[in-house]
């Protein structure tokens, strides 16, 4: 494993100087944070989730689940995002303070600790590819009357996602609006936290501890992949179902059919993405925006007359990854076509109208469905209530007839910026200097 150095070296020549060199002072700057994750250092807080256990006698536990909904609605009222989009700007270096603070005063006991986006999803994703795993022995009927399908070992089976005690209901929680009010969602995210504190050694990890945690579910996700031929594999086979996945059918096959969209991790090309997205989530006070596409052909210009594209992003790898993952950024960044990339953006520039970024918990957005649950471009302010927008699926905003949607007197409030096209186009472009690319082009 090579250190935390030589790790944001790597990541730092992925970050392209495509400006001016007078326009490159963001990207010294992010340069520059990222040269001071250095193996020992305390990872307290970034682009993320916070977890809470209960320290005593020397050993940290998971707190019951009356004590994690207290602790939750703290989560959610010192969420980085609501902060740094309606907060007290002055208070936002302090947050993590705060919030400590108000959590110890429920319990003296109970220790919050920081954990990136990229390992959050990927436990969570594990979870349900064991338990996927541990069922395989149950399911042994092959289909015969589809021999391509019987040949790469697909079942006629009940091992899908409706099953999966970690994704199934997938339907209600992608429509959860308030996350204290749902029993389904605070059960399930309780039983992620629980899982997470038996990792716990001390109150907060390093970047060391994230990066070892990294390794682990790199190194699963690798042997589960049919190209690997190891006997986890061989067990994944078993599994494989493209009507009803259960979610480890996407990680263990290349196959489009059916419902598979392909999500492995069988390669260091693609193990590298996970791999600097981690790095970049330990780094404080930025929002990151994930997006597979061809980087140099992304236009806020649609060549409808006039019309403004809105380009979608992921909040993190895997939003969408269970309900939607026709909207997932990593399922674009695999294709070899594509580039990878992700907009460190500083939370000082979230105010400034040019993206949206939904206000919404990791786990909730693995579950989402529709435009709401990941962040995009905004589009620029027109005077014209029929000025046309390109790249937003109507139907997704509720509307019953596609073409309102492109229309931006029935655009979402949200999705409207205040700022002139002539002042957007050029708050978007400055973007542009905080863009990391996650894989080679």
């Amino acid at each position: 494993m090579i250190s935390s150095h030589e790790a944001a070296q790597t990541l730092q020549a992925f970050i392209r100087p495509v400006l001016a060199q007078k326009e490159l002072e963001p990207l010294r700057i992010l340069r520059k944070d990222l040269a001071h994750l250095e193996d020992d250092h305390e990872v307290r807080e970034g682009w993320g989730e916070f977890i809470v256990s209960r320290f005593e006698e020397g050993h940290f536990s998971p707190v019951d689940l009356e004590t994690y909904k207290k602790i939750f609605a703290l989560f959610l009222k010192y969420d980085l995002v609501l902060w740094a989009t309606t907060g007290d700007l002055s208070l936002l270096p302090q947050r993590v303070e705060l919030l400590t603070e108000e959590v110890e005063k429920i319990d003296a006991r109970l220790r919050i600790t920081f954990i990136p986006k990229v390992l959050y999803e990927l436990t969570f994703l594990t979870q349900s590819m064991q338990w996927a795993l541990a069922k395989e022995a149950a399911f042994t009927y092959k289909d015969p009357s589809n021999p391509t399908m019987q040949e790469e070992g697909a079942l006629r089976n009940s091992c899908d996602s409706d099953k999966d005690p970690w994704t199934q209901n997938h339907s209600r929680l992608s429509i959860v609006q308030n996350p204290l009010q749902s029993e389904l969602f605070l059960e399930r995210v309780h039983r992620l936290n629980g899982i997470l504190c038996e990792l716990l050694t001390s109150s907060c990890f390093t970047v060391q501890k994230l990066k070892t945690m990294l390794e682990t579910h790199l190194h699963f996700l690798k042997e589960l992949h049919l190209e690997s031929g190891s006997e986890l594999s061989k067990r994944a086979k078993k599994v494989l179902s493209i009507n009803h996945p259960s979610m480890i059918s996407n990680f263990i096959c290349e196959n489009t059919r059916g419902s598979l969209h392909p999500l492995g991790v069988q390669n260091e090309k693609f193990a590298n993405i996970l791999r600097k997205s981690l790095l970049l989530e330990c780094l404080p006070g930025r929002v990151l925006l994930y997006r597979g596409s061809k980087y140099y052909q992304d236009r806020l210009y649609h060549g409808m007359k006039g019309a403004c594209q809105s380009l979608s992003y992921g909040t993190s790898l895997y939003a969408g990854c269970v309900t939607d993952r026709t909207a997932n950024a990593f399922y674009y960044m695999r294709k070899e076509e594509n580039d990878a990339f992700a907009i460190a953006l500083p939370t000082s520039e979230l105010r400034k109208g040019v993206f949206y970024i939904p206000v919404q918990h990791t786990l909730l957005q693995m579950f989402g469905h529709g435009e709401e649950f990941h962040s995009r471009s905004k589009a620029w302010k027109m005077e014209d209530e029929k000025g046309l927008i390109a790249g937003i699926d109507a139907e997704g905003m509720g509307h019953g007839e596609v073409h309102r949607g492109r229309y931006w007197k029935y655009l979402p409030e949200f999705l409207k910026s205040e700022l002139s096209q002539e002042d957007f186009t050029q708050e978007f472009r400055k973007t542009k200097r905080l863009t990391v690319f996650l894989k080679p082009s």
